[in-house]
């Protein structure tokens, strides 16, 4: 299913095909080009980043700790939240998790936004919402000296 044109002069068109976005340069004479990754089973994606952790890949292995965060914040989103809401969330996690690597994993889980408001009704307490804040804060400053360090790409 063709979604539109890269141009006037036919420079190429925008397909969705299988659930996979390709480009194809010129139309369909000129071959295609795929434009995302595939797909692949979550389980394999979380071990390979578990392994990554082992062989020393400190950034790929950073994004092994949200996974469980995200798995947190789902059952709470299903237990305080509407139903659909968790439902929603699980959804984004899982598809998330099914790309052919962790790569910015966090974001697209932070695009579930019933997992930002599952965490919020975590904060009820000033001890909790005083504790996180200065966690999150230190986890911030970790991430910016491996980002400048070039170990992990957010």
């Amino acid at each position: 299913m063709a979604l539109g044109a890269l141009g006037r002069n036919g420079l190429g068109e925008v397909a969705l095909e299988g659930g996979v976005l390709r480009l194809r340069p010129g139309g369909r004479e000129r071959g295609e080009v795929e434009v995302r990754g595939r797909h692949q089973h979550v389980a394999d994606v979380v071990i390979a980043g578990q392994q990554a952790e082992l062989v020393h890949h400190v950034g790929d292995a950073l994004h092994v700790p949200w996974i469980g965060i995200a798995a947190i914040l789902i059952v709470v989103a299903f237990w305080r939240l509407p139903v659909s809401y968790g439902a929603f969330a699980l959804c984004v996690v899982v598809i998330a998790l099914s790309g052919s690597n962790l790569d910015s994993f966090e974001r697209y889980a932070l695009s579930a936004f019933p997992l930002v408001i599952a965490g919020a009704t975590l904060l009820r307490s000033p001890r909790v919402a005083a504790t996180t804040y200065v966690l999150c804060g230190a986890a911030m400053a970790l991430y910016a000296v491996l980002a400048f360090q070039g170990a992990y790409v957010p």
